[in-house]
C-alpha cells in the first residue's frame, strides 16, 4: 500500500493498494486484470476501485465478452443478471 500526494503538496490523505488478478473465463480464457483501490482515511465507507486490462489480449477478451453479453441482452429483451 502506498500514499497518494495531493495536488500542490500538503499531507497524503488516501491510501492505494495496486496489483494484478489472473482470471480464467470458460468462453475466453485467461484475462488478466490491474486493479488500483483507493481508501478514504476520513471516510472509511468510500473507496475507489478501477480495474484495467493488463495487456491487449486481456483487452481482447473483455471486448468479446461485453458483446457476447450485448448480444444476449438483445436477443432476451432486457438486462442480463450476473450470476456467481
Amino acid at each position: 500500500m502506498y500514499q497518494v500526494r495531493p495536488p500542490r503538496g500538503g499531507e497524503p490523505s488516501t491510501d492505494c493498494t495496486v496489483g494484478t488478478m489472473h482470471l480464467q473465463h470458460p468462453t475466453v480464457g485467461d484475462i488478466d486484470i490491474d486493479y488500483q483501490v483507493w481508501l478514504q482515511p476520513e471516510s472509511p465507507d468510500h473507496r475507489l476501485e478501477v480495474y484495467t486490462p493488463n495487456d491487449t489480449a486481456s483487452a481482447d477478451a473483455l471486448r468479446l465478452l461485453s458483446s457476447q453479453v450485448a448480444d444476449q441482452q438483445k436477443t432476451e429483451g432486457g438486462c442480463v443478471e450476473a450470476t456467481q
